[in-house]
């Protein structure tokens, strides 16, 4: 039995056979579409027929939490400050082309949304770079290089 919720998904009371874009042969790949990715719990309505169960989120639950339509939540690369050169971090916010700010433990910079732009890349250190083209990589508007936090796989490391 199909049983449609709206949004575009078809849900089949059988698990293994819920398929994603309004496929209702079950030629799509299986998905998971009313599985919270945080609590685990199945999220949606109880329509009677099979369909996903009807549940709040887990106590505590991030997922359920939301921004108001009015506000833009970024995120953010959290990494150690080793992935730049201690002659790059010491002079980060003074390049033309970078936004950066000192913290106490190490810098918070912007990434720009194409870092590879020639606007974003006129004295712009490659190392810098090659840091703001992983962040963008992962969908982070912001890099904090943090002298606590871990190194990453991918970025060179300068011992300092």
């Amino acid at each position: 039995m199909i049983i449609g919720l709206g949004d575009g998904v078809a849900y089949n009371t059988r698990r293994d056979d819920i398929t994603a874009s309004g496929d209702t042969d079950g030629t799509a790949a299986p998905v998971d579409p009313a599985q919270c990715a945080e609590c685990k719990r199945w999220i949606g309505p109880d329509d009677g027929r099979g369909g996903p169960r009807d549940q709040e989120h887990e106590p505590g639950c991030m997922s359920a939490v939301a921004a108001p339509a009015a506000y833009q939540v970024r995120t953010f690369l959290d990494i150690t400050t080793g992935h730049l050169p201690k002659r790059i971090c010491e002079r980060l916010g003074s390049y033309e082309a970078v936004v950066a700010y000192e913290t106490t433990w190490g810098w918070f910079m912007w990434v720009p949304q194409d870092p590879d732009d020639p606007d974003n890349t006129a004295g712009v250190p490659a190392e810098v770079l090659a840091v703001q083209r992983y962040a963008r990589r992962y969908g982070c508007d912001y890099v904090l290089f943090d002298s606590d936090a871990e190194t990453v796989e991918g970025l060179p490391v300068w011992d300092w």
